[in-house]
This record gives structure tokens, sequence and C-alpha cells, in this order.
């Protein structure tokens, strides 16, 4: 099972000229994110790239970041919206298309779980 929480996600972020404040809150998300031990951690960075993305900054590895965050946190819902927005600017990112088609295959796989056991019940 590849997830990957790449390590070069900032990439597309350091190729535009964004102000130092930018990069700041950016990269110390990131920080917390890779030493994350519990999911406070990773609400914490998923909070922190969630006011650059209310800043206006549009970035896939910024979307791509916090559908890591998210799905670190079990919010798969979540998780697959930034994977989405990721894909939308970086089409050919195959961390993004990989980390997106995992976390639509487990909410697949949890309502067809669910589903069965509904069925099953009613039976």
């Amino acid at each position: 099972q590849s997830f990957g929480l790449g390590d070069a996600t900032n990439i597309d972020l350091l190729r535009i000229e964004w102000p130092d404040a930018v990069q700041e809150t950016f990269v110390r998300a990131l920080e917390i994110f890779d030493a994350a031990k519990s999911r406070e951690d990773y609400l914490e960075a998923a909070a922190l790239w969630e006011s650059l993305a209310a800043d206006g900054i549009r970035s896939g590895a910024l979307y791509y970041n916090l559908g890591n965050a998210y799905y670190k946190q079990g919010d798969l819902g979540r998780a697959i919206l930034n994977y989405t927005r990721a894909a939308r600017l970086t089409p050919r990112d195959a961390d993004v298309q990989a980390n997106l088609a995992l976390a639509r295959s487990q909410v697949a796989d949890k309502y067809s779980s669910t589903a069965e056991s509904f069925t099953a019940t009613l039976i």
C-alpha cells in the first residue's frame, strides 16, 4: 500500500515567490506533520495549512498536504476534497493520484461493508 507523505511536497509552492510569512507557515505545518505523534498534531498542521487556503493561497502542495493531514485524522471526506483540489492543480502528480485513489477506495470499502451489514440485518 502506497501512501505518499511526500517529503518534497512544498516544491510547487516554492516555484512561486510567496511572501516569507506564507513560506514560514507552510514549512512549520510540514514540520509539525512530519513529527506528528497524535491526532492533535495533525489537526494543528491542518489548521496552519487551512489558514493559508483561507488567505487565498492555491497550491497543489498545500491541498496535497491538507489531504494527508485529514487522512491521518481519519477524515476521509476532507482528505478526498483536498486531494481532488490538488489533482486539479497538479494532474500529473503520481502521489496525489495514489492518495486520492486510496482514500476513495477506503470510503467505498466502508460503505460497502456498512451496506452488507445493513442487508444482513434485514435478512
